[in-house]
Order: structure tokens, then C-alpha cells, then sequence
């Protein structure tokens, strides 16, 4: 068996054909686990085999020290197996395949956590990983930006304007989605960068710029609390927390034409209402739940379109805006590493560092906080059955009436958001994050 085992090349991926390589990745995928001890990788003539401990007699392997993660090797084997099948699949596009690639990057990403405690040098897996999850975040954003091309109707970002303006207060991404509401129930306008008849106009980065100086003046609101009207909680907003951004609102008022609303005036009559848990499961870099959180979009997506057009039936206002919320946190970094200890060390001056173990450890290590949450709208217009979404960081869509594709779109906007770098570090990395929470409210003209 040994001498077998000697005689044959162990690294074989740029000679696999694609078929070998999908079943490498399939046996990568079912790595769920990143507690240390459990269930190997072991590669032999380019074929991946789980394997445990380090004699499986049933397979026919011995297991030595060069089949370790720690052997550059082997790391470099498991990417160059990731990178062909990348070429393969941005070629030959399925949601098998997708599938596929997906829960591999996550299974060699909880591969690769087991050497979290390690005290030896494991630099090669850590930019494994690395490299990994900013694949996954470059793939996401590619699968968003061609598979709804035809459907992309405007882009725009939060951040040009928080940045233009010199705001950085959480919460622009829930303004935005306020105010974006307020344009369809109260003006009947479908989105920002539409008008009534539906034709795609033109939409420039300085209208967001002049916007969002009033857009601003929302932050204040509570996050967790129905509004009966959206303008008399402005309005109650206290003091210290408006006068944050009451340079931009007199900025707005001077450059403001036509008719001279005031904030509260522009969302008086606008309720907003949270209606609970979206109920879809953890999303991350994997797809195990793609199936059941896409089935649990179009259920609602329905719903919401049953709403509006069973009001539109009987004559009454029937414009509703769905707001969809999420948090993320983070699921796979390198944060709790012993050898990284250092690194979060030299950033403790990070501006969202936390101590953790106070009474545990007399030399806490900082903890970067990598969560956060987000923000986003859908809309159904039944008099001209189109649907709505936008995302602030990415813009708006405009589709037909088809909840599937709704909620493909909205599955693939989630996605985006749990690979990226990280926050806080001079030397960042790319990291998985998570999104175990999510909940949707409703904007209407009054409380149906």
C-alpha cells in the first residue's frame, strides 16, 4: 500500500478532466464541521477522498505529514481544482453547478478552520482561504450583474453620497429605502428612477447627491418600532440626534425648488408597519439553503402581490412598498486563530474593537466586529404588473410579474453580502460572513 501510494503522483489537478474535478468538489462540499479532529481531505492521483484519522484501511490510504492542509501543496491543489471549475462554470452556467461550487468554497473554508489553534506556521491556509472567499465575492457580484442585466434600470450607490456630503451615521441605507417608499405610496412614482408611465429615464449620481441631504434628516428613526406616520415621527425626533445632519437639511432647503416641503411634510401620511421574520435559513458563501430561502421568497413576494392587487380590485389605494432587513455577522475568519493573535492585537485601536473574555483572560484579544445590517425595498405596481426592487448600494430593477424571478433576485442580493473583506485591519482579508436574521415591514398610505 505504501509503496503504491509512493509511486503514483498525489497532485494531478491541472490534468483532471471536468467531470473528476466536479466529483473533488462535491467531496469538498461535505465538509460541514470545523471542529478539530474531525473528518480529513486526502488527495491521491488527483482524486479527494474524506478520509478519517490516519489509517482507512476500506479506502486504501495512510495518511502521512505532507497530506496536512499546512503543505502548500495541498492547498494548492484544492485551489487549482476551485479555479478550473470557475472557468467551467462562467462558460457553462447551471444552478447544479452553482450549487456545487458554492458549498465546496464553504466546505474547504470549514476544512481549513480546523487549524484555527494551530501554534505552527499555517500562513498557507489563511491565504487559501482568503483567496477563496474573494473569489466568492467577485463570483456574487458577477452572478447579480449578468443574470439581471436586462432587468438593471438604474445603479446608485449610498456610499457616494455619504461620502459627497461627509455623513457617516448608521441607518443611510434605511433612509433611503423611507424615502424611496414615500416616492411610490404617496407620489405614485415608481422608484427613483422611474416615472408613471414606466419608461426608464435617466437617473445621475448628483440627483442622489442633492437627495440625500434631506435623506439624512431621517437617521434618527427607531429601528424597531411601527410608525402610524412616518413625518410626525420626524418630527419628534429629538434635537441633539436632527441637529447631526441639520447642515445638510438648510443646504437642501437652499437648493430646493418648486414647492418648499419640509422633511416631515414630504413623509406625513407614509405608515410604516414591521411584520416579523422573513423565516429564511443562514445564508453564507454555501448554498445548502438556496433551495428552501428561494422557496420562502416566492411565498412572500406572492403574498405581497395578492395584497395590492386584491386592493386594487376593490378600488382602493393599492401602492405598497416591502421592506426587507437583514443582519450579517461574521461566520468564517481568522479572528480567533492563535496565530493571528497578534494582528488583532496591533489593531486594537479599530474604531468598533471589543474586548471579550474580560474575566477569562487578563490580556484580552480585540474582537473586530465584521456584523452589520442592511436594508432593502420591493414593490408591485398592479395597474402596470411590473415589480420593484432596489438595494441602495447597488440601484434598482424593474421585472415582470414573475415571483420566482423576484425572489432569484433578491436570493442573489443576499448572497453579495456574505463574502467580503474585512473591516478594522491594515492588512485586510477576505472573510464568510453570515446572515441568520431577517425580517420584512410594510409601507403604506394608512395602517389596511
Amino acid at each position: 500500500m505504501a509503496r503504491e501510494r509512493l509511486e503514483q503522483p498525489r497532485f494531478q489537478a491541472n490534468t483532471l478532466g471536468i467531470d473528476q474535478i466536479r466529483h473533488n468538489l462535491v467531496v469538498l462540499a461535505s465538509f460541514r464541521t470545523r471542529d478539530p479532529g474531525s473528518s480529513n481531505l486526502t488527495i491521491r492521483r488527483g482524486i479527494f477522498t474524506k478520509t478519517s484519522g490516519k489509517l482507512n484501511i476500506f479506502k486504501g490510504i495512510v495518511r502521512d505529514d505532507q497530506d496536512s492542509l499546512t503543505n502548500p501543496r495541498v492547498t494548492q491543489e484544492i485551489l487549482t481544482n476551485l479555479s478550473r471549475f470557475i472557468d467551467h462554470y462562467s462558460n457553462h452556467p447551471t444552478d447544479a453547478d452553482w450549487d456545487i461550487l458554492c458549498n465546496a468554497m464553504y466546505g474547504f473554508l470549514n476544512l481549513g478552520s480546523k487549524y484555527r489553534d494551530e501554534h505552527r506556521n499555517v500562513d498557507n491556509i489563511v491565504q487559501s482561504m482568503s483567496w477563496v472567499c474573494g473569489q466568492a465575492d467577485h463570483l456574487f457580484r458577477a452572478r447579480l450583474k449578468n443574470g439581471f442585466r436586462a432587468e438593471k434600470a438604474a445603479s446608485y450607490s449610498q456610499g457616494v453620497y455619504n461620502a459627497a456630503n461627509k455623513i457617516h451615521l448608521d441607518g443611510t441605507c434605511r433612509a433611503m429605502v423611507m424615502d424611496w417608499a414615500r416616492r411610490f405610496v404617496l407620489k405614485k412614482k415608481m422608484g427613483y428612477a422611474h416615472d408613471p408611465k414606466y419608461k426608464n429615464l435617466p437617473y445621475g449620481e448628483n440627483k442622489m447627491l442633492h437627495r440625500g441631504k434631506y435623506i439624512a434628516h431621517v437617521f434618527g428613526l427607531r429601528q424597531d418600532s411601527d410608525f402610524a406616520d412616518v413625518g410626525a415621527a420626524i418630527k419628534a425626533i429629538e434635537p441633539a440626534r436632527k441637529a447631526e445632519t441639520n447642515h445638510l437639511l438648510q443646504q437642501y432647503y437652499a437648493e430646493q425648488k418648486g414647492s418648499k416641503k419640509t422633511v416631515e411634510e414630504k413623509f406625513s401620511g407614509l405608515s410604516y408597519t414591521i411584520g416579523g421574520p422573513l423565516g429564511l435559513g443562514e445564508i453564507h458563501i454555501g448554498n445548502q439553503e438556496r433551495i428552501n430561502s428561494t422557496g420562502t421568497l416566492i411565498a412572500h413576494v406572492s403574498r405581497w402581490m395578492a395584497q395590492s392587487q386584491a386592493a386594487h380590485r376593490r378600488n382602493q389605494f393599492s401602492l405598497f412598498v416591502h421592506e426587507i432587513c437583514f443582519w450579517m455577522r461574521e461566520k468564517i475568519g481568522y479572528q480567533h486563530w492563535h496565530t493571528h493573535q497578534q494582528r488583532q492585537l496591533n489593531a486594537q485601536q479599530a474604531v468598533n474593537a471589543l474586548n471579550i473574555g474580560l474575566f477569562a483572560n487578563p490580556n484580552p484579544t480585540p474582537i473586530i466586529n465584521q456584523g452589520g445590517g442592511h436594508a432593502l425595498g420591493f414593490a408591485y405596481d398592479p395597474a402596470g404588473d411590473k415589480c420593484y426592487f432596489m438595494d441602495p448600494n447597488y440601484g434598482e430593477w424593474v421585472l415582470p410579474n414573475d415571483p420566482a424571478r423576484v425572489a432569484k433576485l433578491i436570493y442573489d442580493v443576499l448572497k453579495t453580502y456574505t463574502a467580503g473583506s474585512e473591516r478594522g485591519f491594515a492588512n485586510p482579508l477576505y472573510i464568510c460572513r453570515s446572515i441568520p436574521t431577517s425580517r420584512h415591514a410594510r409601507f403604506s398610505s394608512k395602517s389596511p
